[in-house]
């Protein structure tokens, strides 16, 4: 009997790490944090009213220095969206109105693929001021039932010297499939698109992009309208940094929104305000991507193929506080495989009124294969892909590597 008391223990253990959770920092009360957030909203923010659910864990960090984001568990509905978000109100605050603001976006693959999670380097952007924070982990799963997961974990951060302004120039925690927030979904089989993914973006394998559902796509703007955000694409696996973005040119949105409240999927627990006719874009000059070119369905083994790659040389800001270098590094950092090549950055997109395009929400790809972007309310702002892929079919992907096999 005893025996099997400790067997239905442990099969209980083991399912419940079969979710996905964050594992570094280390979260409030880890075992409370496997599933997703009520789709009515009761546990949000950060799952806080669950059972048990205690302030625990935490980490440090500094503001010019990455942050290393892991994982543990198995059931990564084959990847989707994640956001990285700080909150200034601690675990006691914590409440639904809690402004969450994103400092790292990862669009495609987040947190893993077929049971392989990723570990991220995430900056510490400049506008973050030194002190004590809410870290807060977002997904949007690829696959399965529409759901919103989100760990949380307390942070202290030092070497900031950004001010209240800058951290409030940061776009908003964007919010989905939480019904008593928004009425914001988002698509199964793709990746969601963040309306306002801020500084610094990263796009995983097999980046299928799809903009949120609901009123975030037919009411208000239905596109970006908050300065400062920015947009980028390319593919990435394991093993490729993102580089630190440069300027800012602005291109115009072709698409006009009602007059009606704005939503955008954004959480804005201050009230959202009315809509635009028309909104901006803002591009950085040297997007925020970075990519590698190994091709992972040709890999065997439970270590993927990883391809490392030199990112650009950081950015310094005005407040002299140097940008930090993020990236993807993959679960088992290693040297670069062969047939594999390092990373470039993407170039942005051209300025313009944007070319014609049939399908909203439908990847469009140049006739020759070296640029692509997203159809946006009848137009399309082409931008090239990473070096070693092409666009065919809708989808970027890259050149075949040839197959490796690990021996351990």
């Amino acid at each position: 009997m005893k025996s099997i008391i400790i067997f239905s223990a442990a099969a209980l253990f083991s399912s419940a790490r079969a979710h996905i959770t964050m594992q570094s920092p280390i979260p409030y009360n880890e075992l409370y944090d496997t599933a997703p957030l009520n789709p009515t909203g009761s546990d949000f923010p950060c799952k806080k009213g669950g059972a048990g659910y205690t302030a625990k864990g935490g980490g440090n960090a500094t503001v010019g220095e990455p942050l290393q984001l892991s994982f543990h568990g198995s059931a990564d509905h084959n990847g989707g969206s994640c956001q990285i978000v700080l909150s200034k109100d601690d675990f006691a605050s914590l409440a639904p109105t809690s402004k969450f603001k994103v400092i790292y976006s990862i669009m495609g693959g987040c947190p893993g693929i077929s049971g392989t999670e990723n570990t991220y380097s995430v900056p510490i952007p400049s506008e973050v001021p030194s002190g004590s924070y809410t870290l807060g982990w977002t997904w949007f799963n690829k696959i399965g039932n529409r759901e919103m997961y989100m760990n949380c974990a307390t942070m202290a951060i030092s070497g900031g010297k950004g001010s209240d302004a800058d951290f409030a120039s940061l776009p908003d925690m964007a919010v989905y499939n939480i019904k008593s927030v928004n009425d914001c979904g988002t698509s199964e089989t793709a990746d969601v698109q963040f309306p306002e993914p801020g500084k610094y973006v990263l796009t995983g394998p097999g980046f299928t992009p799809k903009p949120p559902t609901g009123s975030c796509a037919s009411g208000g703007s239905g596109a970006p309208v908050a300065p400062g955000t920015s947009t980028g694409g390319g593919s990435v696996v394991p093993g490729g940094p993102s580089s630190t973005p440069g300027g800012s040119p602005t291109t115009s949105n072709p698409g006009a929104g009602s007059t009606g409240s704005f939503d955008d999927g954004q959480y804005h627990p201050s009230g959202p305000g009315t809509g635009k006719a028309s909104a901006s874009v803002k591009v950085p000059a040297a997007t925020t991507l970075m990519t590698s070119t190994t091709a992972s369905p040709t890999v065997e083994a439970s270590n993927p193929a990883i391809a490392t790659s030199t990112a650009s040389s950081p950015a310094t800001p005005a407040n002299g506080t140097p940008e930090p270098t993020g990236g993807y590094i993959g679960k088992t950092p290693a040297s670069p495989a062969a047939g594999s090549s390092g990373a470039s950055p993407i170039a942005p997109p051209a300025t313009g009124a944007g070319q014609a395009c049939p399908t909203n929400g439908a990847v469009v790809c140049s006739p020759d294969g070296k640029q692509f972007g997203l159809c946006n309310f009848g137009k399309v702002q082409f931008m090239a892909v990473a070096a070693g892929t092409k666009c065919t079919d809708g989808k970027v992907v890259g050149r075949r590597a040839r197959k490796i096999r690990y021996f351990v």
